[in-house]
């Protein structure tokens, strides 16, 4: 990976997500959307007690584990379907994890600056 002050800037790609759940659980969908960066684009209600919500979020908060804690938050009633929906253009920091005292050049990463504490606890 290239040194810090050689990055400018990192396109991440960004995922559509069509989420249709019970409406019971909205705000649960949206707190967990909201967490992992996500951008609602709609939400509408399709009955009294079904809900679509379409949000953007980048690729990487959605790869690891987003589809089994949304079902896990609503019972299982959630779907999901997602799309490609481009890149953004996000600024970097470099996260490194300490053992005892220097620092671990194998478990350096590169993570968003809106969420490096977070990223350096998983």
């Amino acid at each position: 990976m290239p040194e810090p002050q050689f990055i400018d800037h990192i396109e991440e790609p960004l995922l559509k997500l069509t989420i249709l759940g019970p409406a019971e659980y909205t705000g649960t969908i949206m707190d967990l959307c909201q967490t992992r960066r996500g951008r609602m684009q709609k939400m509408e209600y399709l009955s009294s007690d079904r809900v679509e919500l379409i949000y953007e979020l980048p690729l990487a908060e959605v790869v690891l584990d987003f589809f089994d804690v949304l079902k896990s938050r609503t019972k299982g009633y959630a779907s999901l379907d997602y799309e490609p929906a481009g890149t953004q253009t996000d600024i970097s920091s470099r996260s490194t994890s300490f053992w005892r005292v220097s620092p671990s050049t194998p478990f350096r990463r590169s993570c968003t600056v809106r969420r490096p504490t977070t990223t350096g606890a998983r």
